[in-house]
This record gives C-alpha cells, structure tokens and sequence, in this order.
C-alpha cells in the first residue's frame, strides 16, 4: 500500500471515529476497567483489582495494555476520558490495517483490498466499540492477527509460532471468545489448503488458546485465588442459553441491531453473497466466518459490540458488491463517498447514549471526602470519578449500597442504612446480588462501621421523606437533579 493511500484510509477511519470520540463520562463497564487500570497504576500486581480485590470476571490482558498507555496519555492536556478511549483507537486501526492484509492474502485486487478496508473503517460498528473502553477492539486486532498469521503460515510454518502466541493473548483478552481463531484457522485450511490441517506444527498451533487458559490458571493459583477463578468458569458456563422462544426473540433483535449498525454497507455486502461462486475456498472461507454470527446472535442481545468479530468477512463482501471488476474508478468511488456521509449521518444516532453526566458531577464532588456513604442505583461511574481524584484511595472510609431499584428501598431500612450501618434486608436489589454483571462478588466499597460525615444517595430518597435524616442538611445537588448530597450538622 503506497503513502497516499494509506492517508486516505487513515482519512476514512478519522472521519468515522472522531465523530464520536468524545468525553462523556466513563460509563459502566468502561468505568469498571478504568478503576482497575488506575489500579493497577498505582500499585503493579500479576492479578488486577478492583477496590484491592482480586477478581475473575474479566482477564489481565485489558488492563496490562492499556495501563502504560493511559499513564502516558493522561499526562497530556486533554480530557482525561480520552486517556482511557484512545488506546481500542489504536487498536482499531491496527485492525483495519489487518484487513487489507488479510483481503491481499485472499487473493483481492490492490483496490478492492483498500475498499474492504475502508468500509470496515467506515462502519458505524467499528467506530462506535473502536472509540470506547472496551475489550472488544483489543480482542479484534489479536483475532485479526491470528487470521493473518495463518495464512501467511500456508507458505511459511514459521508464522504458525505467532499464532500460537495471538491465540493464548486472545484468551487472556475475553477467555471463552478467544475460540473465534481457532475455528477460523480451521475453517481457512479447510477451504483452502486441506492437506496441511493435519500437520502436527497447525494442530500445536490451535493450542495457543489452551496455553492462554492454563497461563491464567497458573496466575490464579500462584496468588491463592484458585477457588475465584473455578466459580467464575462454572459461572459463566452456566450462562450459555438454552434453545427456547425467548432466544429465538433475542435473534431477531441482535439481528435487526446489527442491520441497523451496518447501513448503508450491508446492502452491498448482500448484493455480493447473491452473486458470489462459493466453488471458491476463499469464498467459503468468508461465507463460514460470516455463519460464526450465530455466536453473537445466541449471546449479544443488546450488547452489539459482541458483532465486532462478523464484520470482516461483510466488509470483504461489500467491497464486492461495490467494486465486483476489483477496480477503484470515479463512479466506484463517487459511490463509496456518497454511503460514507450516510453512515456518517446516521452515526450520532447510535453512538453510545451519555446517561452518566450527574453520576460523574457526584463522583468529583465526593473526591477527596471521607467518612462518605453512597445510595444510589448502581454506577461504577460514580466510584471512578471520586476515588481517581484521590491521591490515595479512600476505600476503607467510604460503604457503598447500590441497588437495582432505589425505590424499593423504605423509610425505616433507609435510616438503618444510614445511621447503623445495615446492609438492605431484600437481597434482590443489593449489590451483592449482581452477580450475573459483575462476579467479584465481594467487590463492594464497604468499609467499617462509621459515623458518616457524607452521605450521598438517590435525590428521590431524600425528597420522599427528608425527617429520615434529620442530623444532615442538603450541601449539594447534581446539576440534573438526580443525587443530593448530605453533609451532617456540626
């Protein structure tokens, strides 16, 4: 690829991406990593923790990349949610990169190779998980790169070593959803060079997964923490969804999410599949790795970024359907131009919505107090903002109750809560009980017994019944209204 195509696809991602790169506040899992990078800052450990504790609901690989970057990058003069989203940026170019090598080694054209990777760049899917703290991006370069690796290693058994090594990152990336390369190494040599899925250096090679498992195992058992990692396994093994009515609805919905993430790409992408020859290996290559969809469907739901490993193949699909000779002329590329500024119209309304604005103002505003007691419906936003302003984290002088449904919550149980410490009584809205979201389990800012100088919570709990906390005046509100913060008299 020459100097100025490569700017113009550098061009394409950046138009696409900076669109929605923006500082709203770290929200839910984003606020999560970020806590357990500040963490891992602060004080290096061979296992990750949130609020000091171990944890088994997410791998290391996330928080050892990303660490280094975000200390560098919060130095600079920018908002500091950009230090945590910038390094999937980077990964996700990484990634488009990785696609028009992977179009080269199938045999596309130069031009239809650089269309595939700009409709990738161009994609509302790519540009919306690219730009925020998630795994996901991290995950779809080492996926990528194994794929590339692969093929390479048809002609050259040296980069079967890489790939074994992209394979164990891969699982220390998002464990179970490492398996998307070893099932597309399989599946390449399967259409493509049949004879070499039998060699023993290929069939070495697909453990690099196994490897990954067994580095983290080791890692668990090295710190005592054995015990963590086996109910995080049988947890979530747990989780795989039976066939029924109820995962035939969320099918359809993953599926209409996903048509809506991929206008206008997705037309062209099928025009391509209805004329494409399948006699073809590459082609049903491609045509099998876009059938993996059937992961995300059975598990993503809502979560669309789970779509991010199905969207090479459909790229390389539309760039078919868009260029079917392999050539770049003006109406090809008039064409492109004219869907680029569709997706680009459509991509603020499906960027991620910014609920988190009063959870990060409460989060600041807390920073630095002790003595503090928070009551709120659950958002790790709020413990990010407050406990990344302080120099040293006030774990053990703040006790956190998140609930599912703050209303549920009564007068009497609020006061105990407040005055003597009590844990709420229905453990249906505890925050112990989330554990389908979050399996520390234990990861609950709860420190002792104390006379609470702060306490923060819910506006609507305060205003129901004000006499509840008859020691505490109002010292402060969020600008929308949805927290107060109490401080008590002198």
């Amino acid at each position: 690829m020459n100097r100025l195509r490569l700017l113009g696809l550098l061009l394409v991602f950046l138009a696409s991406h900076l669109l929605v790169l923006e500082a709203r506040p770290l929200y839910k899992d984003e606020a999560l990593y970020a806590q357990t990078v500040d963490e891992l800052i602060r004080s290096p450990t061979l296992l990750p923790t949130y609020f000091g504790e171990a944890f088994s609901w997410k791998p290391m690989l996330l928080f050892y990349a990303y660490s280094p970057a975000v200390f560098l990058l919060r130095a600079l003069p920018m908002p500091i949610e950009f230090a945590y989203r910038l390094p999937s940026v980077l990964f996700g170019f990484l990634a488009v990169l990785l696609i028009y090598g992977i179009s080269r080694l199938l045999k596309l054209s130069e031009d239809a190779s650089l269309l595939a990777a700009a409709i990738y760049a161009a994609s509302n899917l790519a540009a919306i998980v690219d730009t925020a703290m998630l795994i996901d991006p991290l995950l779809q370069f080492l996926i990528l790169a194994g794929v590339y690796s692969y093929m390479r290693a048809r002609s050259d058994a040296r980069w079967l070593a890489p790939a074994f090594l992209l394979g164990a990152l891969a699982f220390l990336a998002k464990t179970y959803a490492s398996i998307y390369l070893p099932l597309l190494a399989v599946l390449l040599l399967f259409f493509t060079d049949r004879k070499k899925l039998a060699k023993p250096a290929f069939l070495l090679s697909l453990s690099g997964v196994v490897f990954g498992a067994l580095l983290y195992s080791l890692a668990f058992a090295a710190t005592g923490n054995s015990r963590l990692l086996l109910s995080e396994y049988a947890f979530d093994a747990g989780r795989f969804p039976p066939f029924s009515a109820e995962l035939l609805s969320k099918i359809v919905i993953g599926g209409l999410q996903l048509a809506f993430f991929l206008i206008p790409w997705l037309c062209f992408a099928l025009y391509a599949i209805a004329r494409t020859d399948f006699r073809k290996g590459a082609s049903l290559f491609l045509a099998y790795w876009l059938l993996l969809i059937l992961i995300p469907l059975a598990t993503a739901y809502i979560y669309f970024w789970y779509f991010l490993p199905v969207l090479p193949p459909l790229a390389l699909f539309a760039a078919r359907g868009f260029a079917p000779d392999g050539k770049l002329d003006k109406p090809t590329l008039a064409m492109f131009a004219a869907m680029l500024l569709i997706s680009l119209f459509l991509l603020p309304y499906l960027k991620i919505s910014d609920p988190a604005g009063d959870m990060k103002e409460l989060g600041i505003y807390l920073s630095g107090k002790e003595r503090t007691l928070i009551i709120a419906d659950y958002s790790p936003t709020i413990l990010f903002y407050k406990f990344h302003g302080e120099a040293q984290p006030l774990f053990n002088s703040t006790r956190v109750v998140f609930c599912t449904n703050s209303s549920a919550i009564g007068g009497p149980e609020l006061h105990s809560i407040a005055y003597d410490n009590a844990m709420p009584s229905n453990s249906s809205y505890s925050f112990q009980s989330l554990n389908d979201l979050y399996a520390t389990r234990d990861a609950v800012v709860d420190g002792p017994a104390l006379t609470w100088e702060y306490v923060a919570l819910d506006a609507e709990l305060y205003d129901r019944d004000p006499s509840l906390f008859a020691g505490f005046t109002v010292a402060y509100r969020t600008q929308g209204l949805k927290y107060a913060v109490l401080k008590r008299n002198s």
